[in-house]
């Protein structure tokens, strides 16, 4: 716990990602306004950040801040469930692969291969226009094509982990095998994992908005960052306000979630040395 408090970046990265998940938990009561109130009044659109407005407002008239907020909620909503979903199904299938070897390893590690060398946007583009632009579509493609990296990193751990005396000691004692895989194997796999989960909570959140940006992720009127971005960028000119406060809240959420990921890096580092 030390280590993790000196650590500027843990601290600087941890205050920045604590600073969206309340403004995503309290968004209802930060600001007077609803994210999808229309205010057609010649006054009211496209206004340029002011008191009343801090970050402006589009052509509808609707707040910026309050759709920034209310659109945080959905970023790290898909984020956090799909990189759960990603690394837990990325460990077993990581995991097993190594732990039975041989053929089965062999297969495992074909199919990452081709998972890795497959062209994702198509397969987006072709699930989404079958079932449609649903959120629940979105967060099980992210989670089906975000495993393999999770997968790779805990087959190398395994492979080396179960070499180990400890683990070659619970063989000769007759443990049942299942029991040796999730209590001896995989939990003592779990640092880089949870380290590499981090970083790709912010992976996640830049391909969600790079999605809902195209027009395959999140639909208007919900408020997703990528969305609004794409919404102003017949904007630039006279509502600039449009794209740039959506595109520095997910640069800086990017930014602070790999900072606490690196800190925690070096950190589990140092320890091991």
């Amino acid at each position: 716990m030390k280590r993790l408090i000196k650590n500027w970046e843990v601290r600087i990265g941890g205050l920045g990602i604590l600073a969206f998940l309340i403004a995503a938990i309290f968004a209802p009561v930060l600001t007077p306004y609803q994210p999808n109130q229309i205010n057609m009044a010649a006054q009211i659109q496209l206004q340029s950040p002011s008191w009343q407005h801090p970050m402006g407002t589009d052509q509808f008239g609707r707040d910026i801040l309050t759709r920034v907020l209310f659109g945080s909620r959905i970023s790290v909503r898909i984020a956090l469930i799909v990189v759960l979903l990603s690394t837990l199904w990325g460990t077993l299938y990581g995991g097993l692969s190594a732990y039975l070897g041989n053929q089965t390893d062999h297969v495992f590690m074909r199919i990452v291969d081709f998972m890795l060398s497959f062209p994702i946007i198509f397969l987006y583009i072709m699930v989404i226009s079958f079932w449609g632009n649903k959120l629940w579509v979105l967060i099980i493609l992210l989670s089906g094509t975000s495993w393999m990296g999770i997968s790779r990193l805990v087959r190398a751990e395994v492979l080396s982990i179960k070499e180990a005396p400890f683990v070659q000691a619970a063989v000769v004692l007759n443990i049942p095998r299942w029991k040796i895989f999730f209590r001896h194997i995989l939990l003592n796999s779990m640092t880089p994992v949870l380290v590499a989960a981090t970083m790709k909570v912010g992976i996640i959140i830049l391909l969600e908005s790079t999605l809902s940006f195209l027009g395959l992720g999140v639909q208007p009127p919900t408020p997703s960052w990528g969305n609004m971005i794409a919404n102003g960028k017949d904007f630039l000119i006279d509502g600039w306000w449009m794209s740039v406060f959506p595109g520095f809240a997910i640069v800086s959420l990017v930014v602070s979630i790999n900072l606490l990921g690196d800190g925690l890096q070096r950190i589990f580092n140092l320890h091991a040395q």
